[in-house]
């Protein structure tokens, strides 16, 4: 049956070159605009390269000092994460993190150039999937005995020594001299919840120990990795026994988390305010509401053209009606022939989707938190993380609501026509 249809199919591309061709290029431009939209969502956030589990990942970014004359908002302390996340039992990691520009020295030019730095601990390795060429990542070990190891990325080792087997070579960071103890491979920028050029022990920087508002406020933030997606819930009623066991400490200040840790789309949304609450529903059903008005609006204009190339086909629906076809039966026919037409027009809309991603993709992934994407200036985007099974998945997802909008109705009163009147229109 299968096979029938597809030589009937390529039948009508013979046949109707003109309105195939319409028909393929309408849905590309279609599907192009909503495939966009779903592309700049998945690499904003689902489950892209190294960022693989932020489907499980919550975010603890700013916390608030409250006290009796007014209140302060920062980044939190490393007492703060030491006694109120590392504590916590339910999550399956948690890590510390903080970023710095560095000045680094390059030993081939014998000058200092700044690089993004993340100093963090042995969880970070667990969080995040980075995929180690040379050596090994340090370990919890390592953190807890400042070991002055670092781990860097494959272009940082092909500038400052000109490859990349260079495991056990010294590297001045801050003028403080490390050695490299793994060489992993480069971090795009958009994932900048891991995007660093160097990574290195929280512990060998006296900075990340640094404080104020009575010990509260440092340059940390937390990442936390759940068992399970629900366990939210249950981490942050944890996470606020803990912080109040905390604040008893203090008489004239109080730390606030308002309801962090958050999940990435509500660090997201929480990013104009630490007090307001993120309404991910609300965003959600708006983003559901423009991809429907995307959808429907092409399926109109192409359920027009559908509707035209049915009527020049209204002899060939009574004279199979004649022979015992089923309204069914050409119903199922004439839906996979609009189908196999908008999975084309799918491939080409990826296809453009894709190229004006990678055109206007500074705009397109501005992060909401930082304001900027590029955070060293790199301008690629790895091809594999635009196009991926879920971006395939979208595609086939798009092309079967085009044509169920756009064909279905047309198709069902072509079929339903009386023999005589389809013989003789």
């Amino acid at each position: 049956m299968w096979k029938i249809y597809l030589k009937q199919i390529r039948y009508q591309f013979r046949e109707n070159r003109f309105f195939s061709l319409m028909y393929v290029l309408g849905t590309a431009l279609s599907i192009t605009m909503v495939m966009v939209i779903l592309i700049t969502l998945h690499i904003k956030t689902g489950n892209v390269g190294v960022e693989n589990k932020r489907d499980r990942m919550l975010f603890t970014s700013f916390v608030e000092i409250q006290k009796e004359r007014g209140w302060t908002a920062g980044t939190m302390s490393m007492d703060v994460v030491q006694k109120c996340f590392y504590t916590l039992k339910t999550p399956e990691a948690v890590c510390a993190i903080t970023n710095r520009e560095a000045p680094v020295a390059n030993p081939r030019t014998n000058e200092e150039e700044n690089y993004l730095v993340t100093y963090t601990d042995a969880a970070f390795w667990h969080i995040f999937s980075f995929d180690c060429l040379e050596g090994s990542l340090f370990t919890r070990d390592d953190v807890d005995g400042k070991a002055m190891k670092a781990v860097i990325s494959r272009s940082v080792a092909r500038k400052l020594f000109g490859q990349t087997e260079v495991v056990g070579f010294p590297i001045t960071v801050r003028w403080k001299t490390y050695r490299v103890c793994a060489v992993v491979e480069d971090v795009p920028p958009y994932l900048n919840n891991a995007y660093a050029q160097i990574w290195v022990p929280l512990t060998t920087n006296e900075l990340c120990y640094a404080s104020s508002g009575n010990g509260m406020l440092g340059s940390m933030a937390v990442y936390v990795l759940q068992r399970h997606r629900s366990d939210q819930a249950r981490i942050k009623q944890e996470l606020e026994h803990n912080v109040q066991e905390f604040n008893k400490a203090y008489r004239d200040s109080q730390l606030l988390l308002y309801g962090q840790p958050d999940t990435l789309m509500e660090k997201m949304l929480r990013a104009t305010s630490l007090r307001e609450t993120p309404d991910v529903s609300g965003r959600v059903t708006a983003y559901g509401i423009i991809l429907l008005i995307l959808l429907v609006v092409p399926a109109l204009n192409l359920s027009g053209l559908i509707v035209s190339h049915l009527k020049k086909r209204q002899a060939e629906v009574g004279i199979r009606k004649v022979f015992g076809a089923s309204a069914g039966h050409l119903i199922v026919q004439f839906m996979m022939e609009n189908f196999i037409q908008l999975l084309l027009g799918g491939v080409l809309g990826l296809c453009l989707s894709v190229g004006l991603f990678q055109l206007f993709c500074r705009v397109l992934l501005v992060s909401e938190v930082s304001g900027s994407m590029w955070m060293r200036g790199s301008t690629y985007v790895d091809f594999w993380d635009v196009v991926s099974p879920v971006t395939a998945g979208y595609v086939v997802t798009v092309c079967f609501l085009l044509n169920l909008f756009s064909a279905l109705v047309p198709v069902w009163r072509s079929t339903r026509m009386n023999i005589v009147h389809a013989l003789h229109p």
